[in-house]
């Protein structure tokens, strides 16, 4: 029996190996991370995936919770000394003055504001509980292909599982 190639089933296939995709990646971040019991190594754990799973060169992460008044933990993949401390002071800034307000998880659009630099491509903020939010950033593809909406949604999904 001669099987031909349909667009039907080839569409099909694309997305189930998406799915299957994204499942594998929640799996294997789900079983790394549940070992570990410190929120600096947790972070660290996260980014790493994060960075692999979605080809960029840099990641950072960073919590803010108000009732601290600072030494709010954060960790960066890829990004060099003078730009981690930049970024650190413009997700604080973020954070503190509650430029992000209300639960889930929200993408930043207009990252215009002086929060977030210009390099960071994808940046989603975060609440952990009512007096702790967090920050997400992720720089640009290295194949210079942009997030797609099931990139977003597979991001946000790890970072549901994550808090």
């Amino acid at each position: 029996m001669n099987e031909e190639s349909h667009p039907i089933t080839e569409h099909i296939e694309t997305e189930l190996s998406k799915k299957l995709f994204h499942l594998k990646t929640l799996y294997d971040v789900s079983r790394e991370l549940i070992g570990m019991d410190s929120i600096q190594a947790i972070m660290h754990g996260f980014l790493l995936m994060s960075t692999g799973n979605f080809g960029v060169f840099e990641g950072f992460m960073q919590l803010y919770d108000h009732r601290a008044g600072g030494g709010n933990p954060s960790e960066s993949i890829g990004i060099h000394d003078n730009k981690r401390e930049l970024l650190e002071q413009a997700s604080g800034r973020l954070l503190a003055k509650d430029a992000y307000q209300g639960g889930g998880i929200k993408e930043i659009e207009d990252r215009h504001k002086g929060f977030i630099p210009e390099s960071i491509d994808q940046v989603l903020v975060f609440e952990v509980s009512n007096t702790c939010k967090g920050v997400l950033g992720l720089g640009p593809k290295i194949v210079g292909d942009p997030f797609s909406h099931a990139d977003l949604d597979l991001l946000e999904t790890l970072v549901n599982n994550l808090i």
